[in-house]
């Protein structure tokens, strides 16, 4: 199964499991034709909405956060101790920064896989952008890939005139580059390419 870009499909292994097995005996997995079971991405919303059922409570989502009370805020993910091939431009790239020490902080950072639509699944198609693909047919087997521990150590080792490069180029893709590429364009982009100014 294809995933969009800077996203995967999580495949189940289950040993020795029976012909039998059906999505509907397998809740929060999806099953090909031909028998591969691969997880849903929207396994853990289930059970928050079951567990919010019970206790007569909301949650409210944000990309793949969910808010319940107002008061707590959770995102239920994977972590993933290698660095997809998505991961390591920042390795291959030329560069004055980040410097040795950094980079081998950031190769042993890894990645969590968080539930999440991708921008050309099903649910935000639009024929006139965007081709359909075989992976837009089933979003709810995506999941994101979240370089936020990488992501931490890049801003938290920024310049001065860095961060306030990072702080404008900010403005500018939520004023600007959102309403031309929808969220394609993202922060890690934007850590990126403010480093080597």
């Amino acid at each position: 199964m294809s995933a969009p870009p800077q996203c995967c499909c999580l495949q189940c292994v289950l040993p020795n499991y029976p012909d039998s097995l059906t999505e509907s005996t397998l809740p929060g997995n999806h099953m090909e034709d031909q028998g591969r079971v691969f997880l849903k991405n929207n396994l853990h919303e289930i059970h928050i909405k079951r567990t919010c059922d019970e206790r007569f409570s909301d949650f409210v989502q944000h990309g793949p956060s969910r808010t319940i009370h107002e008061e707590v805020d959770m995102v239920r993910a994977f972590y993933y101790s290698k660095l997809p091939e998505d991961c390591i431009y920042i390795f291959r790239r030329p560069k004055p920064w980040p410097g040795p020490e950094l980079l081998t902080q950031l190769k042993d950072s890894g990645v969590f896989l968080v539930p999440s639509a991708h921008i050309e699944s099903t649910t935000h198609w639009d024929p006139r952008k965007h081709p359909r693909n075989n992976s837009s047919t089933k979003p709810l087997t995506n999941w994101r890939l979240s370089t936020n521990l990488m992501e931490r150590l890049l801003v938290s080792d920024l310049t001065l005139p860095q961060m306030k490069v990072y702080i404008v180029m900010k403005m500018i893709r939520k004023e600007f580059c959102k309403l031309l590429v929808g969220d394609r364009f993202g922060t890690f982009h934007l850590k990126l390419r403010c480093c080597v100014a």
